[in-house]
């Protein structure tokens, strides 16, 4: 895939070497991966927040989660991932169904004076 700009889907089930390889797939320098459809297996607490905040910070979104019902007793999931304009991720731009504590103050300010 050397010059192409982009993968439309990157689908992976490794047996447990995500947790060890994700940084690789999100590297800037590889073609963008649009979805990553990923079977990730049980890890500890620090690996699983490891591996999903490197999934945020690179501008993707979790759009799906499915157990693997393949192993029903086994902590075996699917996962599905949606890279994003960086312009979705704007951290100045505030959710309008979302009250923040300022929002609150500016509220009740304006409730007092009428």
């Amino acid at each position: 895939h050397d010059g192409a700009p982009g993968i439309d889907i990157f689908k992976i089930d490794c047996e447990g070497c995500e947790h060890e390889t994700f940084t690789d797939w999100l590297d800037d320098s590889n073609p963008i991966l649009q979805q990553i459809l990923v079977e990730v297996h049980a890890a500890t607490g620090n690996q699983m927040k490891d591996f999903f905040d490197a999934f945020r910070a690179a501008g993707y979104v979790k759009y799906s989660k499915e157990h693997n019902v393949q192993f029903p007793n086994l902590p075996f999931y699917e996962y599905s991932f949606l890279k994003l304009s960086k312009d979705y991720w704007m951290d100045d731009v505030v959710d309008p169904g979302v009250l923040t504590d300022e929002s609150n103050s500016s509220r009740r300010n304006r409730n007092e004076t009428r």
